[in-house]
């Protein structure tokens, strides 16, 4: 996509872009508080008067839960395939973001074999791939993304040296430790 151009908002949230939209989709895109929502723009759909619905942010992870954890292990050619997923559930008005803590965190074994790819599904958003990072507790990475309201998945894939016994250490990320 090729980017029309910016605008800030006033304080009622109004804005105006002075550019002629090309036919197809469009893509509308706002940053507020850290977090960025998105508005799909469909062919023949009106370009003035769009909304585009935006939350305050919190740093209180109390505002999302952790609703599942799901692991999948694939003996492959000599190595083991570990899929991970995790979704949380937001049913506030605000979005959780925590840029310094990740608004998830979990634990990679050190045996790690390549990278560990991380891909997050917001509420009613396309998958988006982002970096594991590491925290400093050995062992402990983190993904910066804000839970938005709604429904968030976070799928960790990595890959570990093939073994006759599995042993891993299990640390469920910071929101799913309220369960």
């Amino acid at each position: 996509m090729q980017q029309l151009g910016s605008a800030k908002s006033d304080a009622q949230g109004q804005f105006k872009i002075d550019k002629e939209i090309p036919p197809g989709p469009g893509l509308l895109q706002a940053a507020y508080q850290g977090a960025t929502y998105n508005q799909i723009i469909t062919p023949g759909s009106p370009t003035s008067g769009v909304q585009l619905k935006v939350f305050e942010s919190t740093k209180d992870a109390g505002v999302a839960k952790g609703a599942e954890h799901l692991i999948l292990l694939e003996p492959v050619r000599g190595e083991l395939k570990v899929s991970e997923t995790f979704i949380f559930q937001n049913q506030s008005n605000t979005s959780f973001n925590d840029p310094a803590k990740g608004s998830a965190q979990f634990f990679l074994p050190a045996s790690v074999a390549g990278t560990t790819q991380v891909t997050v599904s917001g509420p009613g958003g396309m998958p988006i791939r982002r970096p594991a990072m590491k925290t400093s507790q050995p062992g402990m990475y983190k993904v910066d993304y804000p839970l938005k309201p709604g429904e968030t998945r976070f799928d960790v894939a990595y890959s570990l040296p093939a073994a006759q016994k599995f042993a891993g250490r299990l640390c469920l990320p910071r929101l799913l430790r309220t369960w």
